[in-house]
């Protein structure tokens, strides 16, 4: 059986976007021309860069409409950067 390795690409910065028409939110730290979703939650999907199999960032959908969700699907995530990026955005989004 093969398996394969993922990583997380680490970068201090990184990109958010949120859509409120639709709720979702999409963070990324990493451009990358050929990316693909990994479903890593019941709302949340990370974003694979197809070449080096790192974690680019994730896309989190029902960002603000189910709320626990989110924090639970965040709080789940093995990846440190990412997570770390995330709970920052939360905050700033909370405050707004």
């Amino acid at each position: 059986m093969l398996t394969t390795t993922i990583k997380e690409h680490k970068s201090p910065d990184f990109s958010v976007s949120y859509d409120p028409k639709f709720d979702i939110l999409r963070l990324s730290n990493k451009s990358a021309g050929h990316f693909s979703y990994k479903d890593s939650g019941s709302n949340l999907l990370l974003m694979i860069d197809d070449k080096t199999n790192e974690v680019i960032g994730a896309q989190i959908v029902n960002f603000k409409k189910n709320q626990q969700q989110t924090y639970d699907s965040i709080q789940k995530l093995d990846f440190k950067q990412l997570k770390n990026a995330l709970i920052k955005v939360v905050e700033v989004l909370d405050g707004n």
